[in-house]
């Protein structure tokens, strides 16, 4: 079994001509002019100052997992420093969040180089909610996640991980199983940027880059951030590779002194050999690397013939107002996902090609696509005072999502659509369906603080959701429609 190691080092390119502090990826370095150099034109050398940043190596910044006292229920954060000095730079946001406690992530090909479900307490992907800047998103057919596709490492400040079902004011599909709330990197206020290169086991490869602009004054302070992330690998599997490259792009407009505008896009394209876990038998036959994949173009395991591209895209619209006597947060999002692949039609082996075509390789061309568009909106006040002290929040999460899915049967030597024989009655269409659905959660909850240490948080919400089901599934026709009954929040919560 091979094992996956990274080095990796990183260059900060700093405003020109002065090196200017940065807390980006290294040491503070500052420039001081000497006293000789004030007083005459002749002694002009500046003398360099480093100066270590103390506190970016302590043990606090450097933690697994940092956990909150004020928090509602238990959680871990996992901050910026663990993110960019100790997990590996190639790491999905599972292989981040496997570090707090109750959660766990299995990648067999090295973490961040295979799309493969964690828990949270027990609860698999899909029980859990994932929010991204507060956002919830995911598969809408089971409310799962594509790991690889979205959000790599170095696009993220920190994770958060909730093990409880949240408040009222918590939205999600699967709030009950906890939420993993991811975090972006946010434009900083001076320009700067930074450079990484990293280079590991299993052909691995990460290089990344980043710019900010800064405030730029004559545009009010806009501060834009640009992103870009390349990862290749040929995996600890045999014939596993992976090449994904990311780009991000956050502008954050001041608009007057209370106001600010988000604008906020990633793009993902990814391309993978699809493996599946191999019999106890297989393993002890080729060895704890195989994948079910190999070199013979007249096997369904042909590494060719199993192959994953992936594009995705999240963007959003974020506006923060404290109006005084009111404070707004709302974000109109969308997301999506493109999923092209091919597939033997038993990549295990098991079924020899004869059974399922009288010549050449079975195999079946699978294409997914979804995409979700939504609106979260809050509203808070503070109201009262001493033992009626408390804040009232309210707000509505909406979302409408569309996935289809087609998959056709065809021979993968010649590239032919044709039917397997033992479902020739049936033609070549597999699946072939179209899924829409409608989410809308309301709530409105108090933060009451009677005492100064005591919090107590009662709410209510309402959930909606419906679904409707329409096309072939399994060479089977159906057309269903689902709406789920009424669902309230738990009564209350209390920190103290």
């Amino acid at each position: 079994m091979r094992r996956l190691l990274m080095l990796s080092a990183s260059v900060l390119a700093l405003a020109a001509p002065l090196i200017t502090p940065s807390a980006a990826r290294a040491a503070d370095v500052t420039t001081a002019d000497t006293p000789d150099a004030t007083a005459g034109a002749d002694a002009t050398t500046p003398e360099l100052v480093i100066s270590a940043n103390r506190e970016r190596g302590t043990a606090t910044n450097l933690a697994v997992g940092q956990a909150s006292l004020s928090a509602v229920q238990p959680q871990s954060l996992l901050n910026s420093h663990f993110i960019q000095d100790v997990a590996s730079p190639i790491s999905d946001y599972l292989a981040i969040a496997q570090f707090a406690p109750s959660a766990s992530s299995s990648s067999p090909n090295g973490m961040g180089l295979s799309s493969k479900n964690a828990t949270v307490r027990g609860f698999q992907d899909g029980e859990y909610n994932v929010t991204f800047d507060g956002i919830p998103f995911g598969d809408p057919n089971a409310f799962g996640h594509a790991t690889t596709s979205f959000f790599p490492a170095p696009t993220l400040d920190h994770v958060v991980v909730d093990r409880g079902p949240g408040t009222a004011s918590t939205v999600g599909n699967a709030t009950f199983g906890g939420t993993m709330a991811l975090s972006s990197n946010s434009p900083a206020e001076s320009f700067g940027g930074k450079a990484m290169v990293g280079f590991g086991s299993g052909g691995g490869f990460e290089g990344n880059g980043a710019v900010n602009t800064g405030a730029i004054a004559d545009t009010q302070g806009t501060r834009v951030l640009l992103d870009y992330d390349h990862t290749q690998s040929d995996g600890l599997l045999n014939y596993a590779g992976l090449n994904r490259d990311n780009a991000l792009v956050k502008v954050r407009q001041p608009v007057g002194a209370s106001t600010t505008v988000t604008l906020f896009a990633d793009y993902s394209d990814l391309t993978w050999n699809n493996f599946t876990q191999q019999t106890r038998a297989a393993t002890a036959k080729f060895g704890k690397s195989f994948a079910n994949l190999n070199d013979d173009p007249n096997s369904q395991q042909y590494r060719d013939y199993n192959v994953d591209h992936r594009k995705a895209d999240f963007e959003y619209i974020g506006v923060q107002s404290d109006l005084g006597f009111l404070r707004l947060d709302n974000k109109a999002y969308t997301y999506a996902l493109d999923d092209k692949a091919i597939a033997g039609a038993d990549q295990t082996g098991a079924t020899p090609n004869a059974a399922l075509l009288s010549s050449g390789v079975p195999g079946a061309h699978n294409q997914g696509y979804y995409r979700a568009w939504g609106d979260i909106a809050k509203l808070e006040k503070d109201v009262g005072e001493g033992f009626l002290s408390a804040t009232v929040r309210t707000g509505v999460w909406a979302e409408h999502a569309r996935d289809t899915q087609f998959q056709q049967s065809y021979n993968l030597a010649t590239g032919v659509i044709t039917a397997l024989t033992p479902y020739r009655k049936f033609g070549s269409v597999i699946n072939n369906y179209i899924t829409e659905s409608d989410t809308t959660q309301p709530f409105v909850e108090l933060e009451w603080h009677p005492l100064p240490d005591l919090t107590i948080i009662p709410g209510f919400k309402h959930i909606d959701f419906s679904r409707t089901f329409q096309g072939t599934l399994n060479f089977a026709p159906y057309n269903n429609r689902g709406t789920t009954a009424p669902t309230w929040a738990p009564p209350w919560s209390t920190t103290a």
